[in-house]
């Protein structure tokens, strides 16, 4: 098997354990269909793999789920630097975007939807213990590179 056919299998199998972050709304449709969530109540976990490589977040807690797909909601529009994700990001935010950024709106201002989602995935990921994994792969090798999302946060670009 080649190096590329065991690096869409690994993808493939980390997309299926993830189900897709909101049925029947477009959300995975919106980023290209690369957008997973799993979890329950207490523990959470939302992928984005658009190719060979994963952005990855975990969270174990009250209301991790619901949590969680707010914080990806404002991460991938706001923050994460995905080429992928350029024209989503550039767009006005879809209904699923808005909705979970105006649960913020008394700590975020919402007036640039960028900058809302930037506030609320800073302010989630500093209050919340998030953690976030890098995932790809490196001359056939799976790389997992553990980051802390604020620290990443605070080095997105802020052309919103």
């Amino acid at each position: 098997m080649s190096i590329g056919a065991v690096q869409r299998r690994v993808i493939a199998a980390l997309l299926a354990l993830v189900s897709p972050l909101v049925g029947g709304t477009g959300v995975a449709s919106s980023l290209g269909g690369s957008l997973g969530l799993s979890g329950n109540a207490q523990y959470a976990r939302v992928a984005y793999c658009p190719g060979n490589s994963c952005e990855v977040f975990y969270l174990r807690g009250k209301d991790a789920r619901a949590t969680l797909e707010v914080f990806a909601a404002a991460y991938f529009y706001g923050v994460s630097e995905f080429v992928e994700l350029r024209r989503f990001q550039d767009e006005e935010p879809p209904e699923w975007v808005a909705s979970a950024l105006s649960r913020y709106g008394q700590v975020c201002a919402q007036t640039w939807a960028r900058t809302a989602a930037q506030c609320v995935a800073t302010y989630l990921a500093t209050s919340r213990p998030i953690q976030g994994r890098f995932v790809h792969f490196e001359e056939g090798r799976r790389i997992v590179v553990p980051f802390a999302p604020a620290q990443t946060i605070g080095r997105a670009r802020h052309d919103a």
